[in-house]
């Protein structure tokens, strides 16, 4: 049987199949070979489009990332894809069967293998954040079937072999705009030491923290619909009791609010 990838548009009309167009792929220009190699698969077993519409495709020989798709379409002679070179030369996963793959609201991309578990790594892909296995977590098998992600609570669902389990990554859609914006522990007690979290953002949010004066004394950006503050100023030391301003506002600064934080040191 033959293994590929088969890609069909039917140009917005589902009705009209004249102007349809498709192609079938066994294979892919290496993006990363200056002598015009290919890479090839036995086997394609997942793929997912993340937020920056590259797809990314698990195979039985690890995991392939195109950031051009539109031109299995357009242009199929020059579709590329590349696989994530880690510590300057090894590819990651290599060798593995990627078996599922997810893309969460921060668009970091959750990875099923079929012996290793499951990784979460970042948007580009160039570090790993977590790698769960049956030794370190809940995880009912190494062996993943299928990952899908509720953005609206955070709760990725893994399917493996041995049943379903979930996790909460505290990552959800950002709202729209701003609704409830809520900071909690509050007021921050003296015997509080963990973080405060800031909720109701929108992603990515540009959120700055000042004393009552407008001094900076924090800044960051919101994950999903929330970001977390550890009390502290830029230097680490915990800051002194007071009323702390949040100040938000969006990428483009076209929405802002502010919230308060109390704490007592």
């Amino acid at each position: 049987m033959q293994s590929g990838i088969f890609v069909f548009d039917d140009k917005g009309t589902i009705e009209d199949t004249s102007d349809d167009e498709h192609n079938f792929f066994e294979s892919f220009r290496d993006a990363q070979s200056s002598t015009g190699a290919s890479i090839g698969a036995g086997q394609y077993l997942s793929m997912a489009e993340d937020g920056n519409g590259t797809m990314w495709i698990g195979t039985n020989i690890g995991l392939l990332k195109c950031n051009t798709p539109s031109r299995a379409i357009t242009d199929p002679g020059n579709l590329s894809c590349s696989r994530l070179v880690r510590d300057g030369e090894a590819y990651f996963l290599s060798g593995e069967s990627v078996t599922a793959i997810a893309v969460d609201a921060d668009n970091q991309k959750w990875i099923g293998t079929a012996n290793q578990g499951v990784f979460l790594i970042n948007e580009d892909g160039s570090e790993t954040i977590y790698n769960f296995t049956t030794d370190n977590s809940p995880l009912l098998s190494n062996t993943i079937k299928s990952i899908t992600i509720n953005n609206q609570t955070g709760d990725v669902f893994f399917g493996t072999d041995n049943g379903l389990v979930s996790y909460n990554n505290g990552i959800k859609r950002g709202a729209t705009p701003f609704s409830d914006v809520y900071a909690f522990p509050n007021p921050v007690r003296p015997d509080y030491s963990d973080k405060v979290t800031i909720t109701g953002l929108t992603n990515n949010a540009n959120v700055k923290i000042t004393d009552i004066n407008g001094n900076l004394i924090y800044q960051g950006r919101a994950i999903g619909n929330q970001m977390t503050w550890n009390c502290r100023n830029a230097t680490g030391n915990r800051v002194a009791t007071g009323v702390y301003l949040v100040i938000a506002a969006t990428s483009d600064a076209s929405e802002s609010v502010v919230t308060k934080i109390a704490i007592v040191k």
